[in-house]
């Protein structure tokens, strides 16, 4: 007999679950959540986009207890012309991120995070605004009509 390749195990795996699946409890809110959330911290096959900016970090080093006013980011796509300027603001227990995506060309942007992933449009301008965004880490997928553009690393917010 061959050695199963990975097909063959993905395959025997999942029939297994099926099975135990009609056994099952419902699926509570928070585990859907939780599921949600770690879907959307999969693995992007984009370059990733650095942080090169950040007005939380002064050239000092030493971060602020807080920030009076927007949060100032620029991210830089590593082997790719891109660079993605946000400007990131509080409202209560959420951010909104309003940013730009240079070179300019309609698309989305992917913010994920570990509850979940919502897209917004990014007009021709490059121009687009993120609302209602939990603080937390979030990530940044740019994409356009060929696909992803670059992903951004992890940003807490």
């Amino acid at each position: 007999m061959w050695p199963e390749d990975e097909d063959e195990r993905a395959d025997r795996l999942i029939a297994r679950l099926r099975e135990g699946a009609s056994e099952a409890e419902p699926m509570s809110e928070r585990v859907r959540r939780a599921a949600d959330g770690a879907f959307a911290a999969r693995g992007v096959e984009a370059p990733v986009a650095e942080v090169v900016g950040d007005s939380l970090e002064p050239d000092g080093g030493v971060r602020p207890s807080a920030l009076r006013g927007p949060r100032y980011v620029l991210l830089r796509g590593v082997g790719v012309q891109v660079e993605v300027h946000l400007e990131i603001t509080g409202h209560a227990g959420h951010r909104r991120i309003a940013g730009r995506v240079v070179p300019p060309g309609a698309g989305t942007v992917e913010v994920r995070s570990p509850v979940g992933a919502r897209e917004f449009p990014v007009d021709e301008g490059g121009g687009f605004t993120a609302a209602s965004v939990p603080r937390g880490p979030v990530r940044l997928l740019v994409s356009d009509d060929e696909g992803p553009r670059v992903v951004s690393s992890w940003l807490p917010l």
